[in-house]
């Protein structure tokens, strides 16, 4: 009798021992995707840094060299930063004008005809939308002195397109009733991009730098 009490608890404690392990791999597991996924957004926070600021050091000399579409009048430089190695190592040109992230997400660096200005719109998926989101708008932060605004689009569910967030200004253009990019706090950040969550199928930012 007593084998058989001996032979069921160590059963009982080998179970238990099998369980614990369990919740210790499926711990360390969950651990290493949070680890990873921090070393992936510290990396596009870094190479998002190098491509906006290679959009604004180069905006005055590559005019005129991208790529035109005369229907909706304006260019495109994606292959024109490919050319000239300024696409970051972490992002690359995946088409004929369209630089991907590395969560990939599709990045357009372009120009309107008439303006006076030279912008990047940044579409972001859904399942990863407002880390990406917030990596964005801290990035653009950074750059305050040298951008003249940031905007958001968003579509929900039904394929409904929303203005997000308003437009917030650079340095040269803030102040009254322009919302300042530079004062914007970490929670201003954090509620922005609320409206990138996985509930929403798109979300859209756009940053521009005036070429002068």
């Amino acid at each position: 009798m007593r084998k058989i009490c001996e032979l069921g608890r160590s059963m009982v404690e080998m179970l238990g021992v099998l369980a614990i392990i369990g919740v210790l791999s499926v711990g360390g597991i969950a651990g290493y995707s949070k680890a990873m996924m921090k070393y992936k957004l510290n990396t596009h926070a870094e190479n998002l840094n190098i491509l906006i600021n290679n959009m604004i050091q180069y905006r005055a000399k590559i005019q005129g060299s991208g790529n035109v579409d005369n229907e909706s009048g304006y260019e495109q430089y994606g292959p024109v930063f490919e050319k000239l190695n300024l696409i970051p190592d972490a992002f690359k040109l995946s088409s004929y004008t369209d630089i991907y992230d590395n969560f990939g997400n599709r990045i357009w660096i372009y120009k309107y005809f008439k303006e006076d200005w030279i912008g990047m719109g940044l579409e972001i998926k859904p399942e990863s939308g407002r880390e990406i989101c917030i990596n964005i708008v801290k990035t653009a932060k950074e750059n305050h002195a040298d951008l003249r605004q940031i905007n958001m689009q968003y579509n929900n569910s039904d394929g409904e397109w929303f203005t997000g967030i308003g437009a917030l200004y650079g340095d040269k253009d803030c102040g009254g009733n322009k919302k300042c990019l530079r004062n914007l706090k970490l929670l201003d950040i954090d509620e922005l991009c609320n409206v990138c969550d996985i509930n929403k199928q798109t979300c859209t930012v756009y940053l521009n730098a005036y070429i002068n």
